[in-house]
Formats: C-alpha cells, sequence, structure tokens
C-alpha cells in the first residue's frame, strides 16, 4: 500500500486536468474493450438521435414548439 499511498501524493500535486485524465484513464482500464465497429455503430447512433432530436419537436416540449 505504501507505492498507492506515494503515488496519491503525487497525483494530488498534479493539475486539475491532468489528475481527471489520470482518474479517467484509471476507470477506462476497468471497462470492457470494445470493438472499432461497435464504437462506430454508436457513433451512428448518436449521430442520428441528434438529427432527429434537432429536426422534430420531442414530445416533451410540445407546447413550447407551436409558440
Amino acid at each position: 500500500m505504501n507505492s498507492i499511498n506515494q503515488i496519491l501524493e503525487e497525483a494530488i500535486q498534479l493539475p486539475e486536468d491532468q489528475r481527471l485524465t489520470l482518474v479517467n484513464k484509471l476507470l477506462m482500464l476497468g471497462e470492457p474493450q470494445v470493438s472499432d465497429d461497435v464504437k462506430c455503430a454508436w457513433d451512428d447512433e448518436i449521430r442520428e438521435r441528434i438529427t432527429r432530436y434537432d429536426t422534430e419537436c420531442p414530445k416533451f416540449l410540445i407546447h413550447y414548439c407551436a409558440d
């Protein structure tokens, strides 16, 4: 545990953006690996949803769209 505490002490000294990047990288180590095909499929899905949102009036905003 001593080395973990040393790493923690060093990480605390980093600027906030670097600490957040470090945290993100550490968390991603525990995530399952995703193929490029799956990433591309999700990117396509996200773009499609954004386009649909931008071009259609969402049902929960219907009373604002009429104005």
